[in-house]
């Protein structure tokens, strides 16, 4: 019984770190985005290295 009960909570664990890290890629490219659009496009590409 503590087994499984164990899985479950690993299991959800991982669930959590998942959603943890599609909501920083999501960030980090809205992010990204949205500095594009303020910059006025191409003209902020070539200080992408300022990140």
């Amino acid at each position: 019984m503590m087994e499984r009960r164990m899985m479950r909570k690993a299991q959800f664990g991982n669930l959590l770190v998942d959603i943890a890290i599609w909501v920083v890629l999501i960030g980090i490219v809205a992010y990204l985005v949205y500095k594009y659009v303020v910059m006025g496009g191409a003209s902020w590409l070539p200080s992408a290295g300022e990140l």
